[in-house]
């Protein structure tokens, strides 16, 4: 059944060559406009389908990136993803030492964010522990740290994880990528829906991410990512990290 439609041409000149076409075939404008707009129809038909296909597709693997078990071997589903690795974090990555320091820095600016002095300080003495105690990396927690404007002065409590190593097998520990989240929101929450809340992305999906330090109602989670998916060069970078977790501050 005929249906009428109204549009408007952008171009004169397309008007004029249907009229003129019009003329030659003894039809009406909206004669030539329907044959040409029924030739046309199927490949609109064609490109229409190739779209839902497209986002069919799209909805396939957003569902895949999403379902992190997928990214783990078989023979590790008998406990979870994040079991598995916080199990390795405990028994082959951390080094069984802490440090336990307390410093305090000059503190000139207006704003509690650390300065690059005190960054550089902690920096240094990062990379001689790294140094002395033969491991890989060294990550420094401000536990408690404190600001004076008054005195200009900022610093406090801190704790200083050292790494034996961050990948293992096939997998690599993220540190540099950490993220302190308050630990109500990821027990509300959940993992995912606490890092959207704190616009914490990462530019390659991880295979989960697991807690690796609590202070008070913080918790300081680090992705776990299929090393084969990471950089070279960045498996061996970020030897100093550091994190300060009232100032939701992560420096390497």
């Amino acid at each position: 059944m005929p249906k009428r439609i109204t549009f408007q041409a952008d171009r004169d000149s397309t008007i004029c060559e249907i009229d003129n076409y019009s003329r030659a075939k003894k039809l009406s404008r909206s004669a030539v406009i329907s044959s040409l707009l029924n030739a046309l129809a199927p490949r609109l038909k064609c490109i229409n389908a190739h779209y839902s296909a497209a986002k069919d597709l799209e909805r396939e693997l957003t569902n895949v990136l999403e379902q992190q078990d997928c990214l783990l071997p078989q023979e590790q589903f008998a406990i979870s993803a994040e079991e598995h690795f916080h199990q390795l974090w405990i028994m082959k990555i951390r080094h069984p030492r802490n440090i336990v320091d307390y410093k305090i820095h000059e503190h000139k600016k207006t704003k509690t964010n650390m300065e690059q002095d005190e960054i550089s300080y902690i920096k240094e003495m990062l990379e001689n522990i790294v140094n002395k105690m033969a491991v890989e990396k060294a990550i420094f927690i401000y536990t408690d740290r404190r600001v004076s404007h008054k005195f200009q002065k900022a610093g406090g409590l801190s704790n200083t994880l050292l790494i034996n190593q961050s990948e293992y097998e096939g997998y690599f520990f993220d540190f540099a990528n950490s993220k302190p989240l308050p630990m109500l929101d990821v027990i509300a929450h959940g993992i995912k829906e606490a890092l959207k809340r704190h616009q914490a992305t990462l530019p390659i999906p991880c295979v989960c991410w697991i807690p690796i330090y609590y202070v008070d109602d913080m918790v300081i989670m680090t992705p776990v990512i299929k090393s084969t998916d990471v950089k070279k060069q960045k498996l061996t970078m970020d030897k100093a990290i550091i994190i300060n977790l009232l100032g939701q501050e992560v420096v390497t």
